[in-house]
């Protein structure tokens, strides 16, 4: 796996600096989780939540139109459980939302099509797949009723981290796709916009759990291609 992550983190850029073909994106975004399998948790009671994270993208043009790329991620995601103390649980009855935040760390592959170029303003589609490792998952008490229960048993049940061992999951298996819109400025920098939709995956006692992300990024970056052509 180390080996792995060093042939994709520094060796495919290496190479692509090497052919002057070699570009670099800096990704802020916010994204949206939820899951499809709400028997995975027991309990209709969990939604979708926002979130955020950040990336780092490497791209070589294999043609005027056309690029491999791959990337660094660390990415934030959550989700929110509405929930009450079981009937025979000695404590106090309240409903409590909870915010699960689950951290990733993230390496995607991909192929990116770009249209008009040479044009200020250049659409593009990404298609690829993604490594997705979680490291820790944590629970916050978002609020209570009747309020002043935060510090309840039952709330702190959900509020310590899991990682290790302890995780549910560790890695799952995920493929993406990307749209987006490019503004070209007269040097090599440009900056843009674009929404990911991502469908990861992992088994379970012999079940495939199915969960979605939406994510909104923003994009900073650079050609360093000594070939760059001037945008009109």
């Amino acid at each position: 796996m180390k080996k792995t992550l060093f042939l994709i983190v520094v060796i495919i850029p290496l190479f692509s600096f090497s052919q002057n073909k070699f570009e670099i994106a800096i990704k802020p975004q916010v994204n949206y989780y939820t899951f499809l399998n709400t028997n995975y948790y027991e309990s209709p009671n969990y939604s979708g939540w926002y979130a955020y994270g950040t990336g780092l993208d490497f791209k070589f043009a294999i043609s005027k139109n056309i690029k491999i790329g791959t990337g660094l991620n660390y990415s934030i995601k959550k989700l929110r459980l509405h929930d009450e103390p079981l009937p025979y649980a000695d404590l106090v009855y309240y409903t409590a939302n909870i915010d699960m935040k689950y951290k990733f760390i993230e390496l995607p592959l991909f192929v990116e099509f770009n249209f008009f170029t040479e044009k200020r303003i250049s659409p593009f589609i990404s298609l690829g797949g993604m490594y997705q490792k979680l490291f820790v998952i944590q629970g916050h008490v978002a609020n209570t009723n009747p309020p002043g229960d935060e510090n309840d048993l039952y709330s702190i049940f959900f509020t310590g981290k899991i990682k290790g061992e302890a995780l549910p999951f560790k890695r799952m298996l995920t493929g993406y796709t990307e749209l987006g819109l490019k503004y070209n400025l007269k040097n090599r920098f440009y900056f843009g916009l674009s929404a990911t939709y991502i469908l990861s995956s992992f088994a379970q006692n012999s079940e495939q759990y199915y969960f979605t992300t939406y994510n909104l990024n923003l994009i900073f970056g650079i050609k360093l291609s000594r070939k760059a052509k001037e945008i009109n």
